[in-house]
């Protein structure tokens, strides 16, 4: 998996993409698809809980065993 990231000085991208996907404060990560769809806010806890293969259905999963899922 590619990971992308921002050099310190792209304050303008980085406060465009805080509000975007509603980052409220550091540390924060977020994990998205291929396309720029999120995955799931919670990233640090998909990362210590699922297999790096299965990171993509971390948030369906979550809201399965949760019972929240949208059917």
């Amino acid at each position: 998996m590619p990971w992308k990231m921002l050099s310190y000085d792209e304050t303008t991208v980085s406060s465009a993409l805080s509000r975007a996907l509603w980052v409220m404060g550091i540390p924060t990560l977020v994990l998205l698809d291929e396309k720029g769809n999120v995955l799931t806010r919670d990233g640090r806890t998909a990362i210590m809980t699922s297999p790096f293969s299965e990171l993509h259905l971390y948030d369906k999963k979550r809201r399965i065993s949760r019972g929240t899922a949208a059917v």
